[in-house]
């Protein structure tokens, strides 16, 4: 069969609506369209009336560059009409320059940031396999393949080694990735910056590769070789960037405007005569055909799923409720036992997951990047890494592909995450961080170690900027919990979330529990009044470790007849999202705020506009490798050199 009318129809619509933009990847529109032709019409099965149907194959453009090749094929099969289409670039949803993932669209991931779709696919096929393996009674309702294409620029990215690597290791059998080998990227060639054995590096990695040349037959029979593999699978295509246009087998057709000639060029090359965004009715006709007869087998699972429901199936009854969001965190939160009390907040970790393996908690896959003794990150007994029915993964060191990871696993259905590292290392994810909030999605990470009292190790392990950075990033709530009580709260807040990024940092050092912290107060106000003397005459105010730093100063000030009001703000993302009446009411105090916390933050000047005065005391400089109390107070987070602090305040307002 003739299949290059329909592909350089995907290519001629791309290029009329780069022209529209005057702007876009032109280069892999054109290379790849061979590619994302053969898996829409012979192998991705989706359903036009449930965009998000749970057995769809997923596919994630890695590259996405390349977007217009599959705008162009939703088109033509009717799943985006050419008004919106015709919008590219040019503020649309459904077509912005770069693929963008919505609840009801047809986009299985946001990309654009290299290397990261990689990452993403590989979390879509762990969570397909840990649900065919934990529900093993209703797997036969799972049985999709996750397909990535990437680009060059995606394969020199590190996220695709750590990814990769650890894909192989865990023999993920039902991801297939294709490379748009086109040899060309934005400043120069591949060869100019690249020149690895691709077959040697994917099989060392425990892959399957395979090359072939950018036709039909041959990428649609490297497919099915690839489905019946017992690992993932590696399909190198050699394409021409930028076919077409008079810049083929160019860098420079990489991403370019275009002319009314070079419309014209395309159309001479493609032997199309199309007047611009205008396609024969036979050209719908074969897309619709095509694409949308692979709804046939979302109806045969729709009878499979109807019959399990019927048969009330313990399996199916569990997993709906799991796609209904019906996790009853309530309920299992109020299982939790802290088997000690002031101690680091680290150590609440361990008692959330004895809650949370205890009580059923197959809904969420937990894991760290090789830090479980550090972090008490770990759910199961097992491991994903040899039991697939197990909730526990070991990501070994690789933090930027753990974030992709959880990403991609969050994408794929109703499953949660919890995952961290060192604080310090949250800078090794922070792309995926940003990508998962782009995305909506309701991470759940653990940071440990969260200031100069990890000692010893030194600098290189004390964070100090870390916190800022986190803080800036939309759509995320930073927690430090000062307690079990507000650590409490704030795991609750995440594991209910259904659209934020929460993060909770915790201590290495013990922290002394309190008797009047909040839940409420945290999960809902992100900061309260912890402690407070009638009429204050001032307000301190902080997080975390400096909790205990501030009773100790308040203790010392009520010495000298100042009246003190402690305010706890164990996240101070959302407790700036409060009215500025509510901000007002629980800051306010006689002279006015004095904050501490040992981070680089500015985020805590915001709260100057709510109150009279305010002081605020930070972390200026790198600590170094010594016992981590003392460098803490040698850093001047100590009661005296507090306490002189917030009375050179309040002794000059008394003069005046």
């Amino acid at each position: 069969m003739d299949y290059s009318k329909y592909i350089n129809s995907i290519r001629l619509l791309s290029l009329n609506a780069i022209k529209k933009a005057k702007q876009g990847h032109v280069g892999m529109s054109m290379s790849a369209a061979t590619i994302t032709y053969t898996l829409f019409t012979k192998h991705i099965n989706i359903s036009s009336v449930d965009p998000k149907w749970i057995n769809r194959d997923r596919f994630i453009l890695s590259a996405g560059h390349g977007s217009l090749s599959i705008y162009s094929i939703l088109h033509f099969s009717g799943l985006i009409s050419l008004e919106e289409f015709k919008k590219f670039k040019n503020n649309s949803e459904i077509v912005p320059g770069h693929p963008e993932y919505l609840k009801n669209n047809f986009i299985d991931a946001s990309t654009g940031p290299l290397g990261q779709g990689i990452g993403m696919a590989v979390g879509n096929a762990i969570a397909q396999k840990y649900i065919v393996n934990k529900f093993k009674s209703i797997s036969d309702l799972f049985d999709h393949y996750v397909y990535a294409l990437v680009g060059d620029g995606d394969i020199q990215e590190g996220i695709s080694y750590e990814s990769m690597s650890l894909a192989g290791k865990l023999k993920l059998n039902k991801l297939i990735v294709l490379h748009d080998s086109n040899d060309y990227q934005l400043d120069s060639s591949v060869e100019t910056v690249f020149n690895e054995d691709l077959q040697k590096r994917m099989e060392s990695m425990g892959w399957f590769y395979l090359k072939v040349n950018n036709e039909v037959d041959e990428i649609d029979l490297a497919i099915s070789l690839a489905k019946k593999q017992d690992k993932p699978t590696y399909i190198e295509v050699k394409t021409l960037i930028g076919y077409g246009t008079k810049n083929i087998n160019s860098n420079k057709s990489h991403s370019m405007s275009l002319s009314e000639d070079d419309i014209e060029y395309a159309k001479t090359i493609f032997d199309l005569k199309n007047e611009e965004f205008s396609f024969g009715q036979n050209i719908y006709d074969h897309f619709k055909t095509e694409v949308l007869n692979r709804n046939r087998k979302y109806e045969k699972w729709l009878n499979k799923f109807k019959e399990y429901e019927r048969e009330n199936n313990s399996d199916f009854i569990k997993f709906n409720n799991y796609l209904k969001r019906n996790y009853k965190i309530e309920e299992i939160l109020k299982n939790i036992k802290f088997s000690k009390t002031s101690v680091a907040t680290r150590n609440y970790v361990k008692d959330l997951m004895d809650c949370l393996k205890n009580h059923n908690s197959d809904f969420i896959i937990a894991g760290c990047a090789d830090l479980e003794a550090a972090t008490n990150i770990k759910i199961n007994d097992s491991d994903f890494n040899y039991d697939y029915s197990s909730n526990n993964i070991k990501y070994g060191i690789r933090e930027f592909a753990m974030g992709a990871i959880t990403n991609g696993i969050l994408l794929h259905s109703c499953l949660k995450t919890i995952s961290g590292t060192f604080l310090v290392f949250s800078d090794y994810l922070k792309s995926a961080i940003r990508l998962g909030t782009l995305m909506s999605l309701p991470n759940f990470y653990i940071f440990t170690h969260d200031s100069y009292q990890v000692g010893g190790d030194g600098p290189t392990h004390q964070p100090i900027e870390q916190l800022a950075m986190l803080r800036s990033i939309p759509r995320v709530n930073v927690f430090r919990p000062c307690d079990e009580t507000e650590f409490l709260a704030a795991s609750y807040k995440a594991l209910k979330s259904t659209s934020e990024t929460n993060i909770l940092v915790l201590t290495r050092q013990p922290l002394k529990s309190k008797i009047n912290t909040s839940l409420k107060g945290t999960i809902n106000d992100g900061g309260y009044v912890l402690e407070s003397d009638q009429n204050p005459d001032i307000t301190i105010a902080g997080c975390g470790s400096e909790i205990d730093l501030l009773f100790d100063v308040k203790q010392d000030l009520n010495d000298l007849n100042y009246k003190v009001k402690i305010v706890s703000i164990p996240s101070l993302n959302i407790f700036l999202n409060n009215k500025e009446s509510k901000i007002k009411e629980i800051l306010n105090s006689k002279y006015g705020l004095f904050t501490i916390e040992p981070s680089s933050d500015a985020y805590w000047y915001k709260l100057s506009s709510y109150v009279k005065s305010h002081i605020h005391f930070e972390a200026k400089e790198y600590g170094k490798s010594m016992d981590g109390d003392a460098l803490y107070k040698e850093k001047g987070f100590n009661k005296d050199n507090i306490k002189n602090l917030i009375l050179r305040k309040l002794i000059k307002y008394d003069n005046n």
